[in-house]
């Protein structure tokens, strides 16, 4: 299986690698980045927006640091080559407000990326329809990672509005004259390590998630769980 991560950053890197100074926004940041940011900057400056000042004091990566709410933080317009945001907008009662923001912040020939759960797959919709308290057990008791829910630590609250649905995402990017340049589906790391421990079931299970799509049209999808898309503002 290839590396999700490492293919979108062949991707963006093909797209403005040759760029000596990027102006590159990691919105939602966080205390980190899933994507190689360092290398991607070259010459360029990392901002990097949260609503967490905690979260931002844990995050290295990041030259200059906004402490604000991307539902109302209004960037200066054109202001970034690259905008990435990585599994925040599920976290976003607004989440299309979000969006806008950052359209309004992307500069001719500029790339926004976004990777988000797939709000069409049967983990989104676990996702969305359980409670908080369920996902930091999980966390907790199934992902090693004790300090879940605390001292602002994910998970955090989801709502996982339809609005970012992959669809419904395309279908924003268009009316906001974005070019839609690239798009992949995976399976969390998660999920396919529970999968395999299913041992002679796996076969069953993948027919079913073959099934579940046939059935459903392609709306829903049981091992596709994370979706990446990239849209691109045209030249001027």
């Amino acid at each position: 299986m290839s590396d999700p991560a490492a293919s979108l950053k062949r991707f963006v890197l093909e797209r403005l690698g040759a760029r000596p100074a990027l102006r590159v926004l990691e919105a939602g940041c966080g205390s980190g980045s899933w994507f190689d940011l360092p290398a991607m900057r070259g010459e360029g400056k990392i901002v990097g927006i949260d609503i967490s000042a905690k979260q931002l004091e844990r995050n290295t990566i990041i030259d200059e640091a906004i402490e604000g709410d991307l539902m109302a933080h209004r960037f200066a317009p054109d202001s970034f080559d690259l905008i990435i945001s990585i599994d925040v907008l599920e976290h976003l009662d607004r989440p299309t407000a979000a969006l806008d923001n950052l359209a309004d912040a992307l500069a001719p020939e500029g790339l926004l990326v976004l990777k988000i759960p797939n709000a069409a797959s049967v983990k989104g919709l676990f996702t969305k329809f359980t409670p908080h308290g369920l996902h930091v057990w999980v966390y907790r008791r199934f992902r090693g990672r004790p300090n879940a829910g605390k001292d602002d630590v994910g998970p955090f609250k989801t709502f996982m509005r339809m609005s970012i649905r992959p669809r419904a995402l395309r279908r924003w990017a268009r009316q906001r004259g974005l070019e839609h340049a690239y798009e992949d589906y995976y399976e969390a790391a998660f999920q396919r390590r529970i999968r395999r421990k299913l041992g002679p079931l796996d076969p069953l299970a993948r027919l079913g998630d073959r099934a579940l799509e046939a059935v459903t049209g392609g709306r829903l999808s049981l091992a596709r769980t994370e979706y990446i898309v990239v849209f691109r503002r045209a030249g001027v």
